[in-house]
């Protein structure tokens, strides 16, 4: 990144055609220097309350749901569906119970760790940095505090660029930005 030209950014006047370049730049970079990879459904992280046993469990309930829109006027069929969804979701939210106070537990009374697994619970995260905040800051620094506060987890946005580039990048990017 450090030896993209940025000259044609600075010069040119339309906001529209600066963003255009700044993405197609960025597009380029990321096609040239990255690779793409599917994930392993097997690999794929999980929850700490999610057991082999309840992924069984969904994975036949999706399966009967397959097999209740193949066959939309089976009853039988779709009672068992509404039986065995109703009880998937009485596990999960035990096993999500379970979990969290046994985590409660665990933390013996450190209260930054509780307070985690409330807004965990709550599904709560990290308050989003204002513009306001930044309003004292250098403008190039603000840039870069805004890109720090990308979720990783969150899907690309309409330029394809993730999360994860757009932070190690930042620093390069954030000038052409400011601009």
């Amino acid at each position: 990144m450090e030896m993209v030209r940025w000259d044609d950014l600075r010069t040119e006047k339309d906001v529209d055609t600066v963003a255009t370049i700044l993405i197609r730049k960025i597009t380029q970079y990321m096609k040239k220097n990255t690779s793409t990879r599917s994930a392993n459904r097997r690999r794929i992280a999980k929850n700490g309350w999610n057991t082999t046993g309840l992924l069984k469990s969904v994975n036949r309930k999706n399966e009967l749901y397959k097999k209740l829109m193949r066959e939309p006027n089976n009853q039988e069929l779709k009672m068992q569906y509404i039986y065995y969804r109703n009880l998937v979701q009485k596990l999960i939210e035990r096993a999500k119970k379970n979990y969290t106070q046994k985590q409660i537990v665990k933390a013996n009374h450190r209260s930054k760790v509780l307070w985690n697994l409330v807004q965990e619970s709550c599904n709560e995260s990290k308050p989003i940095t204002n513009i306001e905040e930044l309003e004292g800051q250098n403008e190039v620094e603000g840039v870069e505090k805004i890109f720090e506060e990308f979720k990783y987890h969150k899907a690309p946005g309409q330029d394809g660029i993730r999360a994860k580039i757009l932070k190690k990048v930042k620093k390069e990017v954030s000038e052409p930005l400011r601009i």
